[in-house]
């Protein structure tokens, strides 16, 4: 599921920060949580 800086969680787990197949980071959220900003444009949030 790919998931847009500034959506809301749609479940609780860790998101790797992708910029298209490559991992740049992990953030650890809960459900209803705002995905943080990326660092660079074109980066978007997946988890499985």
């Amino acid at each position: 599921m790919n998931l847009q800086p500034g959506s809301t969680a749609p479940k609780a787990g860790t998101y790797n920060m992708m910029k298209k197949t490559k991992k740049l980071n992990s953030v650890h959220m809960k459900k209803g949580d705002t995905l943080p900003p990326t660092p660079e444009a074109g980066c978007h949030y997946e988890i499985d």
